[in-house]
C-alpha cells in the first residue's frame, strides 16, 4: 500500500473509532485514461465523515514524513523481531549508518547489552558508554522497554533527525502542538485548508500522521502525554488529529475538537481493520 493510502487508512480507522461515525474516501481513485496527458486535478479533500443525524464533515490527511529520507524510512522503520532479545529497542542511528550492517549485527550487540542489564545508552557528550561495536555501526543512542503484551522482542532503526527520545511530559505534549502549528502554516501544506474550504462543509478536520521523522513528538504521543495548549489552526481547519502509525503495539491518537480540551483514543486491531474495504482493489 502506498504511503498516502496507508495514512488515509489510519485516519479513517481513527475517526471511526473515536467518533463512531461513517467515513468514506472522497478523492477520485479511478485510473487515469491512457490517452490523457493532463494531470489529474487534486483539489478534493481526502475523506468525508457522515454523522448519524446526516451532518457531514471534510477531512484532509497529511504526514510529517520527510520526503528526502523516504529511502531510509522504507528500509528502517519496519520492526525487526529477534528471538534472543527480551525487550523492544529503538536505535537512533546517524545518517551514514548502513541498514544492512545494522540489521545483521545489531541483534548480537543488543543481546549483550541485555545480558549486562543495560536498558539504554546515550552516545552524546561525556556520558558516552557505547561499546565499540555500536560506535562502528553508527548507533547514536538506544532505549528499550518491555514488549507490549502479545508482541515479540526486537528493534526499530530511526535516523537521527531530532534531539532524541521524548519522555512524554506535558511540555513535550505542548511541543507536538507547536510543531503541528508550524507544519500546517507552512507553504508546503497550504493545500490543506484550501481543500477543506473548497468542500463547502462547515466542519473541517486535519489529520496529521506523525512518523519517525518527528521522533520526539512520536514518543510523547505514544507515552500518553496530552497537550495543555490549544492549537493555532489556519483558516479552514477547526479540528486537529495527531496519529502515530506504530506497529507492533497499540496505535494512539490525540485530537482537538475545538471545545477547549484534548482527548485520546487507542485503536484495537478490529478498529484498525474496519476500513479495509475502502482500500482494497
Amino acid at each position: 500500500m502506498k504511503s498516502k493510502d496507508a495514512d488515509e487508512w489510519l485516519a479513517c480507522a481513527t475517526l471511526q473509532a473515536a467518533l463512531g461515525v461513517k467515513v468514506v474516501r472522497n478523492d477520485d481513485q479511478s485510473p487515469q485514461p491512457r490517452r490523457s496527458r493532463q494531470p489529474r486535478p487534486n483539489g478534493r479533500h481526502d475523506l468525508t465523515i457522515t454523522y448519524a443525524d446526516g451532518r457531514r464533515a471534510a477531512v484532509e490527511v497529511v504526514s510529517t514524513r520527510d520526503e528526502t529520507a523516504m529511502g531510509f524510512s522504507a528500509a528502517s522503520t519496519s520492526y525487526t523481531t529477534v528471538s534472543r532479545l527480551t525487550r523492544t529497542w529503538v536505535l537512533v542511528v546517524s545518517p551514514e549508518a548502513r541498514i544492512k550492517d545494522l540489521k545483521r549485527e545489531a541483534p548480537a550487540a543488543l543481546a549483550r547489552l541485555e545480558e549486562n542489564g543495560t536498558t539504554s545508552l546515550e552516545g552524546r557528550g561525556i556520558s558516552d558508554r557505547r561499546p565499540q561495536e555500536l560506535r562502528r555501526l553508527r548507533v547514536v543512542s538506544c532505549v528499550s522497554t518491555p514488549p507490549a503484551e502479545g508482541n515479540k522482542a526486537g528493534f526499530y532503526l530511526v535516523q537521527d533527525f531530532t534531539a532524541g527520545w521524548s519522555g512524554g511530559s506535558s511540555d513535550h505534549g505542548d511541543l507536538v502542538v507547536q510543531r503541528c502549528n508550524e507544519l500546517l502554516a507552512s507553504a508546503e501544506k497550504a493545500d490543506v485548508p484550501r481543500k477543506l474550504l473548497a468542500s463547502g462543509l462547515s466542519e473541517r478536520h486535519a489529520v496529521v500522521v506523525v512518523t519517525f521523522d518527528w521522533l520526539d513528538s512520536l514518543g510523547s504521543i505514544e507515552s500518553g502525554a496530552l497537550p495543555r495548549i490549544a492549537p493555532t489552526l489556519p483558516k479552514g481547519v477547526d479540528r486537529l488529529w495527531l496519529v502515530i502509525p506504530r506497529e507492533p503495539g497499540p496505535i494512539r491518537a490525540i485530537y482537538w475538537l475545538g471545545d477547549g480540551r484534548w482527548r485520546d483514543v487507542v485503536l484495537t486491531e478490529e478498529q484498525l481493520e474496519a476500513p479495509r474495504g475502502l482500500f482494497s482493489g
